[in-house]
């Protein structure tokens, strides 16, 4: 009937935390795992009939921190590690038989705040920092020749992000909440660069839920009330932004893990 679940495949242990991307390319996501013992990182690839894994790949590394992205944008899924050593960030390329990982990139950078987005649209992904500092957020793009260049700072403190392409040109955006009187900002890439073109004053809560502030969040979630609410903001929203926001609609594969 399309609807519904069952139980297809079952993991021992307690694995914390797991990590799905498409590591080998084949339209199915596959599970990265850690149990923190001696064998580190397994990699758990879903089978041809898509019920069921079977583990593929280990990586005896114990890195805590972890965020998955196609940064090459060959199709598959690779992932980035980063110990709070002197290395920084290890980048580390599914193969091209999407079998295993090599590690063909560091960056000597500890910021205490990562999120994951394609913020060109170039189908390679790219990555947001915050060191905490006056420098703000640092954009670092993907060259898609196993490098990064930081082509954008924008000023502001370690606030969350909810990414995503909330204009649908291809270009992951931002949405980002100081806590202050003008409340949820809507900031979209324009390339190697942002704009802000909406605002909208709730409160610091996402939108969506109850705000201690004098204007509440609609409470039917159809496109049309979305809208209406949103009459008084500055600019127009997009269906598209606002209606994604509500509904919680991230995209599994950019994971916006803050450490």
């Amino acid at each position: 009937m399309g609807y519904g679940f069952y139980q297809g495949h079952t993991f021992g242990g307690s694995p914390t935390p797991v990590h799905v991307g498409d590591y080998n390319g084949d339209g199915k996501d596959d599970l990265l795992i850690n149990y923190g013992d001696s064998t580190g990182f397994r990699v758990f690839y879903a089978n041809a009939s898509g019920t069921g894994f079977t583990q593929g790949y280990t990586l005896a590394w114990s890195a805590t921190n972890v965020w998955v992205g196609d940064f090459n944008g060959d199709g598959k899924d690779d992932f980035m590690i980063n110990y709070g050593d002197t290395t920084g960030f290890r980048v580390l390329y599914a193969n091209a038989a999407g079998n295993g990982f090599a590690q063909n990139y560091t960056l000597a950078w500890s910021p205490t705040t990562v999120y994951v987005g394609d913020f060109n649209g170039d189908g390679k992904d790219d990555f947001a920092l915050n060191y905490g500092d006056a420098t703000g957020w640092r954009f670092v793009y993907s060259t898609g020749s196993n490098s990064f260049a930081q082509l954008h700072t924008r000023p502001g403190g370690v606030t969350p992000l909810t990414i995503d392409d909330y204009n649908g040109d291809g270009r992951d955006d931002f949405l980002i909440n100081y806590g202050d009187a003008t409340g949820w900002r809507a900031v979209y890439s324009v390339g190697t660069s942002f704009k802000q073109y909406w605002t909208r004053s709730w409160g610091a809560r996402p939108p969506g839920r109850a705000t201690s502030t004098a204007t509440a969040a609609p409470t039917s979630r159809s496109t049309t009330a979305i809208l209406a609410a949103s009459a008084s903001s500055t600019g127009a929203a997009p269906a598209g932004l606002v209606a994604r926001v509500l509904r919680g609609d991230p995209r599994h594969r950019r994971e916006q893990r803050r450490r």
